[in-house]
């Protein structure tokens, strides 16, 4: 395995790391927030053709602020954006642009006008265009849920939960069915599931005692949770797969933290995890679920200091890891690459910080990083090919 030349997408002084995502076919996207001269915008970049596209351009960082970008397996993509109407307004609006798989983006269009705070907005969309989102809303951040059908038709906004303890995450199925989790409860804290299935309508259901869920979903829409207990000292990890969501332990290591989790196309299933405890403090372990099977023996795959934390998987049932090694006061990111048949390859350094991770081709995976300039505050944007 090895990293191609990494080639530059953006100089400017960026307000986020970018977001990246890939359609079924490997066509990357890549969308972030800067200054260009001193007009803020947002862009997206097709990686494939190298074409870029302006989303957004105005003299003010604090007026349209791209929160979420989703790319599905047919090519439909979403960026969701928090609006409001001055430097000064107090209200948010939430808004989305979509994209085809002929590469139209739409106009904007709004999805909601809560008349207050907006935060942690988070968005999906399925092979149609539906978009599903979730968000917090007000000096609570009470969880609110909404719906783009694929024709454009909003729905009204759901409340799912009015004192949250923690964000909502949001997965969309390949059939625009959408999954929302979140933990409610500042006492005792409880992990639930939101489901809005294809016919309509959310509902919510408790699922166990939890703390730092994690939510990914599988090309065959399937949604996969895992979790840390609540205590201290040795909690195993728990993970439920839809549509029951059974909770079942399947990490029981002496003081471990859940890092991530991710699912491939083809209902792969790979967890990574700290370990806490000497001698193995600050390592990452890593296993992984084929289709129908538990989870392997974990396997330990570099030493982890710091966020971020990606991982993807790919349509063979490969897949790849980018961490950060060393110290905290010594960080050092690298990649490794996970084979089809189970195996890891060697650790390979990566210069800049770790902005996104995508399946982009078998065997490949597209790395976004950032890269700071000491002369001013700008920052570069780049991308390589990982295998």
């Amino acid at each position: 395995m090895s990293l191609a030349v990494a080639a530059v997408v953006a100089t400017m002084p960026l307000l986020d790391g970018g977001h990246l995502d890939a359609d079924a076919q490997g066509r990357a996207l890549l969308a972030w927030s800067g200054y260009r001269g001193n007009r803020y915008v947002t862009q997206v970049a097709d990686l494939t053709t190298g074409r870029k596209r302006t989303l957004w351009d105005s003299r003010s960082a604090s007026i349209m602020a791209l929160s979420d970008f989703d790319v599905a397996a047919s090519g439909w993509a979403v960026a969701c954006f928090r609006d409001r109407s001055g430097d000064n307004a107090q209200t948010w609006r939430v808004k989305i642009m979509r994209r085809s798989p002929q590469g139209v983006w739409s106009q904007r269009q709004l999805v909601a006008a809560p008349k207050t705070w907006v935060e942690d907005l988070h968005c999906g969309v399925g092979d149609a265009g539906q978009v599903a989102l979730a968000w917090g809303e007000g000096v609570d951040a009470s969880i609110k849920a909404a719906y783009v059908a694929a024709d454009g038709r909003v729905e009204a906004p759901t409340s799912l939960a009015r004192d949250p303890s923690s964000r909502p995450q949001i997965e969309v199925a390949p059939d625009g069915a959408a999954t929302v989790t979140f933990t409610d409860g500042r006492d005792a804290r409880v992990l639930y599931v939101s489901e809005r299935p294809v016919t309509g309508g959310w509902t919510t259901r408790a699922i166990a005692p939890a703390f730092g869920p994690e939510l990914a979903m599988d090309g065959t829409g399937r949604a996969v949770i895992a979790w840390d207990g609540l205590g201290e000292g040795s909690q195993p990890l728990s993970f439920a797969a839809g549509p029951a969501f059974t909770p079942a332990v399947f990490v029981d290591e002496h003081e471990v933290s859940l890092r991530a989790l991710t699912a491939g196309p083809r209902g792969d299933v790979l967890a990574a995890w700290s370990t806490d405890s000497y001698p193995r403090a600050g390592y990452l372990r890593v296993a992984v679920a084929r289709p129908g099977a538990p989870f392997s023996t974990p396997a330990l795959v570099g030493r982890f200091a710091a966020f971020p934390l990606l991982a993807a998987l790919g349509a063979d049932g490969g897949g790849a890891i980018a961490a950060v090694g060393g110290s905290e006061r010594r960080p050092r990111a690298y990649v490794r690459v996970l084979r089809p048949d189970g195996t890891w390859g060697a650790s390979l350094r990566v210069a800049g910080r770790l902005a996104g991770l995508t399946p982009t081709g078998p065997g490949r995976y597209t790395l976004a990083t950032v890269h700071p300039d000491t002369r001013d505050d700008k920052r570069t944007l780049r991308v390589r090919t990982v295998g």
